[in-house]
């Protein structure tokens, strides 16, 4: 028996742009002018939340539990909520670039198990200066967020495009070469919560989303 897709109603008229479900019950979407969706049965309904922002594309949304989760999005926007989306608070990179990957901590099920962490990657584009990539960290549940990384590599752009941990110090992060169509994806990796990244790879296509299975073993 073949798996069938059913289209669901979003409710929405927005461009989606990601959607995370901690399980079969309940998920997030996130898209154009600050849209944040939910559903708590499966899909079968969305209901609009209010993320306080109308003028900012979320780009990617990711939960730890039905309570607490992320949203990033352009111009270095992050928000958070630690009661499912029923409020959103809003927090700023310090950085203009566009976030456009978060992510926490996992284990080897690819589930979250460290809160305190998380990390959030992206980069952008400022006139007469190469292309940049970023990476941030929050250590107190993302309270705070302080830049780990910025990179750029004239001529050929380096944009931070997916990030995952396998525990609180060990992650990777995949960095885009070139623009659409990319031509390549730089992955660096790190051993010590971040503080450090190092490029151990570079393969001829993009990379968008990446999990680890193991210290030794990334699927993307």
């Amino acid at each position: 028996m073949y798996s069938q897709w059913v289209e669901q109603n979003s409710g929405v008229n927005t461009n989606l742009a990601d959607i995370y479900f901690v399980d079969s019950l309940y998920g997030w979407a996130v898209g154009d002018s600050g849209v944040i969706i939910n559903t708590t049965n499966g899909g079968d309904n969305w209901l609009k939340q209010n993320s306080n922002i109308d003028s900012i594309r979320l780009q990617k949304i990711f939960f730890i539990n039905r309570n607490f989760g992320y949203a990033v999005g352009d111009k270095g926007v992050i928000l958070s909520t630690k009661d499912g989306g029923s409020t959103w608070k809003i927090y700023m990179s310090g950085s203009s670039h566009d976030l456009i990957g978060v992510s926490c901590s996992r284990n080897a099920m690819g589930l979250p198990f460290d809160t305190q962490y998380a990390w959030a990657v992206g980069g952008g584009f400022t006139i007469g200066q190469p292309p940049t990539g970023v990476i941030f960290q929050t250590s107190d549940f993302g309270e705070n967020w302080f830049k780990m990384l910025e990179i750029d590599a004239p001529p050929s752009p380096q944009l931070f495009t997916t990030v995952t941990f396998l525990n609180v110090d060990i992650g990777w992060a995949c960095a885009s070469m070139g623009f659409e169509p990319v031509s390549s994806t730089r992955i660096y990796k790190t051993t010590d919560r971040g503080e450090t990244w190092h490029e151990i790879s570079e393969v001829p296509f993009g990379m968008y989303q990446i999990i680890a299975a193991s210290k030794d073993t990334l699927w993307g």
